[in-house]
């Protein structure tokens, strides 16, 4: 009985010393996504640049708001989730962008053509550039950058609190912290290398917040956006009849609510595209 114990300790041991080193290979899977590259067809207007982040380049697509005038104006700075790259995203934002709100869609290091390794610190490193990098720019309302995050890109966004204050911070399909999910692979919590806490960064931040989520997300459980919200209880938290990968379910009415919230805020004026088509997300 002895060595069976000592051998299912000694083969747990093995387990979790590799998992605790390949577990960046589980949270960023980048190895087995496509990028495409930009569609300058679809979107000519788009504008690649290269951020550097320590010895390397990441890359950032801007894209403009569609219809409004080339003076300063709010800008959303855009992190996707682990299993994206910054190719899938430029069509499903095309509803946000008619609001008036040009956006900076982030690279993850090691993510399609950028350099370097993702991680925490990586990553917060590339978006503390990106930040900066936006601010700079002339057509930046300096006033109204929004923080977009969808499932592991709202621990990046999240990453800059407290030292950077948006205006707004956007989440969809969020967790609470990476520890969470820890168990799920027989590991305790503190083996988590990276464990993007947004809990305890939303709990630094007074401002506009809007929390979206899934009440059938078996990826990012239903319960981790409640949380989120009770971190910030001035949120205004959209609860939608999805899973994980399909939400929102339609992008459009997604935009549409979205927009009501930045007008509620100050960060847009009462135009735009959808200002007057404006229906509620049942």
């Amino acid at each position: 009985m002895i060595k069976i114990l000592i051998t299912v300790l000694a083969a747990y041991v093995i387990y979790a010393c590799g998992f605790f080193l390949l577990q960046r290979e589980v949270l960023f899977p980048r190895r087995y996504l496509r990028a495409p590259g930009p569609d300058l067809e679809r979107f000519p207007e788009l504008q690649q640049h290269w951020l550097r982040v320590g010895a390397d380049r990441v890359e950032l697509w801007y894209l403009p708001p569609i219809g409004s005038d080339s003076g300063p104006h709010p800008v959303a700075i855009i992190a996707h989730g682990n299993a994206n790259v910054i190719d899938t995203w430029p069509e499903r934002l095309e509803g946000l962008r008619k609001l008036g709100i040009g956006v900076a869609l982030v690279e993850y290091p090691g993510y399609g053509r950028s350099e370097g390794s993702p991680s925490l610190v990586s990553v917060h490193a590339t978006m503390v550039e990106a930040w900066n990098w936006t601010r700079s720019r002339d057509f930046t309302d300096p006033d109204r950058i929004i923080l977009l995050g969808r499932s592991m890109g709202g621990g990046a966004v999240l990453s800059l609190l407290p030292r950077h204050r948006p205006a707004a911070i956007v989440l969809m399909s969020t967790y609470t912290t990476i520890r969470e999910f820890a168990w799920r692979y027989g590991l305790p919590p503190f083996m988590v290398r990276d464990p993007f806490d947004n809990e305890a960064a939303l709990r630094s931040y007074d401002g506009p917040v809007h929390i979206t989520h899934g009440t059938r997300d078996r990826t990012v459980p239903f319960s981790h956006g409640e949380r989120l919200q009770a971190a910030a209880p001035q949120a205004e938290f959209l609860q939608l009849g999805c899973g994980h990968n399909d939400c929102p379910p339609n992008w459009d009415d997604y935009w549409q609510r979205l927009g009501e919230f930045f007008r509620e805020h100050g960060i847009l004026a009462q135009s735009g595209l959808y200002a007057d088509t404006y229906t509620s997300v049942k």
